[in-house]
């Protein structure tokens, strides 16, 4: 169906263009069938084979208000890059480890300064080369030929713990082309941690953190997210299921002092639990049932940084552990005809763990208007707003 809309959507472009204007397309007349339409067939399936990177977020946006968290978190991960071919960056079981980078206690006699590991871009070349994306934009002639545009191949994005992206003093936007304290100094390559990722996804999203706050929460962490869901003026609350409606796109999936993703995209049946429950084997249910993605910046397959990422690429961890014990008990609630709607705070197996959902239908959760980013020129049109 999606990809009937699409070309529709194509076809009636090519009818305000080429064929109102006398461009390459031929008009439909009595003289010229069926050989004309054969013509716009392939014409259609030409350009739908150039596979525009954001044409999921025309054809297929995301559902609800908390779409306005995952317009926030594209727009940070795709300015990392600079270049909307982001979005469809997918880390999966089957992507293999970054090369080039070194993690340790101490590197040049350098420590991190906030505590844990600390990085080093060690083989530049390496690090391209086994990279899922920018692999490919180091061989596409076109990357970085705009004017506003940056090589990113030159400053790699990836992760560094405590690394935090500023709000510029002089232009007020988002800073993230820097190194922060998660990368031995001189680093050739640019870093963020993951709380302040979806700090920045929320102040690129026009959308507040606290209600009270400041436009950009430079010092978000994972403990202040898990603590601020029962906190009054927090715009991040506890997510509710009701039945086998579950994770949407937009919820963070938080681990106090440990991490936090955000989901962009869900199957029809996300957690597994519609599967389970109708086949009463909820105890069976694993994280290999769940189909998702999320968006984050973490140290996933090497230190990958600002990613996208599809669950497949977890077998276990904590944070998923805990995401399939919560789906376990909503399935036997299902089970058991209990479809009335839930808190995740009364399902989460830990006070630790939490689903966050931005409160973005409340208008004192809503900036004036959304901070900008350093470098998003580059991307053009292809973002919305």
């Amino acid at each position: 169906m999606r990809r009937l809309r699409e070309k529709l959507l194509i076809l009636f472009v090519f009818l305000q263009g080429p064929f109102a204007q006398g461009g390459e397309l031929p008009k439909i007349t009595i003289d010229n069938y069926p050989d004309a339409i054969l013509r716009i067939a392939e014409y259609i399936e030409r350009n739908m084979s150039l596979q525009d990177p954001c044409a999921h977020l025309l054809f297929n946006p995301p559902k609800g208000d908390e779409s306005l968290a995952v317009i926030g978190a594209q727009r940070i991960l795709a300015s990392y890059y600079q270049s909307c071919k982001a979005l469809q960056m997918r880390l999966d079981s089957e992507t293999k480890d970054l090369e080039g980078v070194r993690v340790a206690d101490t590197i040049d006699k350098q420590k991190n300064p906030v505590s844990g590991k600390i990085r080093k871009l060690e083989d530049k070349e390496a690090f391209i080369a086994s990279h899922v994306l920018l692999s490919e934009l180091s061989q596409d002639e076109n990357y970085s030929a705009g004017e506003h545009c940056r090589d990113m191949t030159v400053t790699p994005p990836m992760y560094g713990y405590g690394s935090r992206m500023t709000l510029d003093p002089d232009t007020q936007r988002l800073n993230i082309f820097q190194s922060g304290g998660g990368l031995v100094k001189d680093s050739e390559a640019v870093a963020v941690d993951c709380s302040s990722f979806i700090a920045g996804a929320m102040a690129a999203a026009g959308l507040r953190v606290n209600k009270n706050g400041a436009v950009f929460e430079d010092l978000l962490t994972t403990s202040e997210i898990q603590s601020g869901l029962t906190r009054q003026n927090s715009c991040l609350k506890p997510a509710v299921f009701e039945a086998e409606e579950t994770i949407q796109p937009g919820d963070m999936i938080n681990v106090s002092a440990n991490h936090i993703v955000m989901i962009d995209s869900i199957s029809e049946d996300p957690l597994g639990i519609k599967k389970h429950a109708s086949e009463n084997t909820c105890d069976n249910l694993m994280i290999s049932d769940f189909d998702f993605t999320y968006i984050h910046s973490g140290a996933h397959a090497g230190s990958y940084g600002p990613s996208r990422v599809h669950i497949s690429a977890h077998d276990g961890g904590t944070m998923f552990n805990n995401l399939r014990l919560l789906a376990v008990s909503q399935c036997k609630r299902v089970r058991k005809g209990r479809i009335e709607v839930i808190s995740t705070r009364q399902l989460s197996p830990s006070k630790l763990f939490g689903i966050a959902r931005h409160q973005s239908q409340d208008p004192a959760c809503l900036l004036p208007e959304r901070v900008k980013i350093q470098g998003e020129e580059c991307l053009g049109d292809c973002l919305r707003g």
